[in-house]
């Protein structure tokens, strides 16, 4: 087993750390909204609803600070895929977050508002909130790659957490979560 190069800061070991557990309490809120009942506009506007995009939001940001840990840790990602693969996977999680804010911040507005827009969706938002997944799995599933390649245990987990955040889960990245605060929750 490969170990990283460089310790992790206090704040980003905090970050990588906290990824994980953030994930699994905002799907744990997001079960509890979903099994309260009611259609999206309802469960987006729900107290349960609201803490499960906020809660998704920290652990999305905690993934953010993590991935920006590991470009320092090792050299991995200073050359060759591993650089293209680190910015992908920043630019799909600032993206995937960017779609977390507007479900803590715009859907519980418009679910009280415009109820039928915030049930149904809009193609536009449907469209950003697919890119956004799409870069946040494949940019993560280089990262994976590249982290298993050097060795670093248990980076296997973040592929399948990576491809995982392709499929139609309540909180797509939720293992992905769990294998970052594993891998980056390191000292070493």
């Amino acid at each position: 087993m490969t170990t990283l190069t460089v310790p992790a800061t206090r704040a980003a070991r905090g970050a990588a750390l906290a990824a994980g557990p953030s994930a699994v309490i905002s799907l744990a809120l997001t079960v509890a909204a979903i099994a309260q009942g009611g259609d999206n506009a309802e469960i987006a506007r729900s107290p349960l609803g609201i803490a499960a995009a906020v809660v998704g939001l920290l652990s999305l940001i905690a993934l953010a600070v993590a991935l920006v840990d590991l470009l320092g840790r090792t050299d991995r990602f200073a050359t060759g895929v591993g650089r293209p693969a680190w910015l992908l996977a920043l630019i799909g999680t600032i993206m995937t977050a960017g779609g977390q804010w507007d479900a803590v911040f715009l859907v519980p507005g418009l679910a009280a508002k415009a109820p039928q827009i915030a049930d149904t969706g809009l193609d536009t938002t449907t469209a950003g909130y697919l890119l956004s997944f799409a870069l946040l799995a494949l940019g993560w599933i280089a990262v994976a790659v590249v982290l298993v390649r050097a060795r670093v245990r248990p980076a296997w987990l973040m592929v399948v957490g990576a491809v995982l955040c392709l499929g139609p889960l309540p909180v797509r990245w939720f293992v992905l979560a769990i294998a970052v605060s594993l891998v980056g929750g390191r000292s070493r």
